[in-house]
């Protein structure tokens, strides 16, 4: 069962998606089925005109998606495991900031947003959608403190954005707080729960906020065209269930799980507990932009794009740090695109686990262009739920860790929340990053402007040390800067270490000749070092 998956795409819902996200998109008569035919089943929402909860009047139920559900189960695991699917970013504001307008361009995106104002039933069945909800956005003054105070203060708070659990049955779930920094600078933290929320939405979430700001800072109605309603998303994807692209859509998967792997067992710094932990850390890593260059143009010379050459390099990267040469990664791609609804803002992620078979024989740009056609196969059928899958699969549990998958990749292309523009305002959004996530080892990437490549592991650390995870960062460089040098190299000839730590490892510390005088015995030399240390430990043997 999946809890959730901490994806982070931040693509604005107004760029063209199929050249962003270089993936390839379901048939068009998929599209179709959103935009069209499964539209009319909002006519057949239920609405409520009675007032069942004291946060307001209730818009209409619909069911809760597959995806929800699992979410929703995951949570009630504990309360480490609900903040573990906490999303939280903060978006640092320079410029004279009407503040007044920020809280009502908020509003108006709640408004905008069906899973903005959803919560619950108390058995995760149903989304509720309220009509209306009440919000006041929280505002702490901190210009008076000084520069330590106030670093120490922003920490607290954007500390409490992941460490404060939602409640998914009473709401809300999503929350926005404003620290005034300074006359012109100001921090807005907001966070969301991810069972209604993805790492698309939040990108869609802050390119509304910054048009709706900006239109109404000018004293303009904001232009954004008519919302996608989750609702319609929700009645979509129960109207899948049962027909013959779901049932064939099964079918590829269950075949290409027919034979288990096994589970993938990275070098851990400390035992694994006998049950399954949350808590987590954070480390980061730069690759610099000429590398990125190489990358993208070995991956054009094979036909593939940079997240398929990127992820085939990752898993020849767990292939070397365990040995396994059947290796599955799990990838998060969005729903919004398999849908059509660009602007949709809720939970709509995929989680696909991607199998591999590795050769060690054969040389990177063969694994590369083989992995390929298997990578767009599997995304051709990325209408599932990672959860029926693995209620299909005859796994046995472990409950020390999830099924089938506990490595993550995924790339952000250039292009998220940041670009907003907001009124006469500069802005730069970052990741509050939480204590707590649900796989042990999740690697992200993403572009910059600059061209570089910034990687952003979070990994399990009841699990793994600082030290080694951010080892095995350099070591994905290593791996990286050996494959665009030699791509035909074969996969077993590949190393994990740079030149310069090859010739420390092999080289200098194996330098251990030692002249000793010609004219004693070795007896001799061996009386004068036990007169020296005659009580230090020489050779242990079976703990004597």
């Amino acid at each position: 069962m999946m809890d959730c998956v901490s994806d982070r795409l931040t693509i604005p819902a107004d760029v063209i998606v199929d050249e962003v996200l270089e993936i390839p998109l379901t048939p068009t008569s998929l599209k179709l089925s959103m935009n069209s035919a499964d539209r009319s089943n909002r006519a057949n929402l239920q609405t409520i005109d009675f007032d069942p909860f004291v946060d307001g009047e209730l818009l209409l139920a619909a069911p809760a998606t597959a995806s929800q559900q699992e979410i929703w189960l995951g949570v009630q695991i504990s309360h480490e495991a609900n903040l573990a699917c906490i999303l939280a970013q903060s978006l640092q504001i320079v410029g004279l900031l009407n503040v007044a307008v920020l809280q009502a361009a908020i509003r108006q995106l709640i408004s905008r947003h069906e899973s903005l104002r959803t919560t619950f039933s108390g058995d995760g069945m149903t989304i509720l959608i309220a009509k209306e909800v009440t919000f006041e956005l929280s505002i702490s003054d901190l210009s008076a403190l000084g520069t330590s105070d106030r670093a120490a203060e922003i920490d607290r708070d954007q500390h409490q954005s992941v460490s404060e659990p939602f409640d998914l049955q009473h709401g809300p779930l999503f929350r926005a707080r404003l620290l005034r920094l300074a006359d012109r600078e100001h921090l807005l933290i907001f966070a969301v729960h991810h069972i209604v929320c993805d790492g698309w939405s939040l990108g869609v979430i802050v390119s509304d906020l910054a048009k709706i700001y900006t239109a109404l800072n000018r004293g303009l109605l904001p232009e954004l065209g008519q919302p996608a309603y989750f609702s319609e998303y929700a009645f979509w994807q129960q109207s899948q269930v049962g027909a013959p692209e779901t049932i064939a859509t099964a079918a590829y998967w269950l075949q290409r799980f027919a034979e288990l792997p096994p589970g993938l067992d990275l070098p851990t710094d400390y035992p694994r507990p006998p049950l399954r932990t949350f808590n987590a850390d954070r480390a980061y890593h730069t690759l610099p932009a000429n590398l990125v260059k190489r990358i993208e143009k070995l991956g054009i010379e094979n036909g593939c794009s940079l997240m398929t050459t990127l992820l085939s390099a990752f898993e020849i990267l767990l292939f070397k740090l365990t040995g396994q040469t059947d290796v599955t990664v799990g990838v998060p791609t969005s729903g919004q695109i398999a849908a059509g609804q660009y602007n949709l803002v809720g939970h709509c992620v995929n989680f696909l686990p991607l199998r591999s078979r590795i050769d060690p024989t054969i040389a990177f740009s063969a694994y590369l262009r083989s992995r390929n056609s298997e990578i767009l196969d599997d995304y051709e059928h990325q209408n599932f739920t990672f959860g029926s899958l693995l209620q299909k699969l005859a796994i046995p549990r472990d409950a020390s860790r999830i099924p089938l998958v506990s490595t993550v990749f995924n790339l952000d292309l250039d292009g998220g929340g940041s670009k907003s523009t907001f009124d006469e305002l500069t802005t730069k959004l970052t990741v509050n990053p939480g204590a707590f996530a649900t796989f042990e080892f999740f690697l992200n990437g993403a572009t910059t402007a600059s061209g570089n490549l910034d990687l952003d592991c979070q990994y399990n650390s009841n699990l793994f040390r600082a030290i080694s995870i951010q080892r095995r960062l350099g070591e994905f460089e290593n791996l990286l800067t050996q494959i665009v040098a030699t791509p035909d190299r074969p996969l077993h000839q590949l190393s994990l270490l740079s030149a310069a730590q090859a010739q420390q490892l092999l080289v200098d510390w194996n330098a251990t000749q030692t002249d000793y005088p010609q004219s004693q015995c070795v007896d001799r030399l061996f009386e004068q070092q036990v007169a020296l240390a005659g009580d230090a430990v020489a050779l242990v043997f079976e703990s004597q």
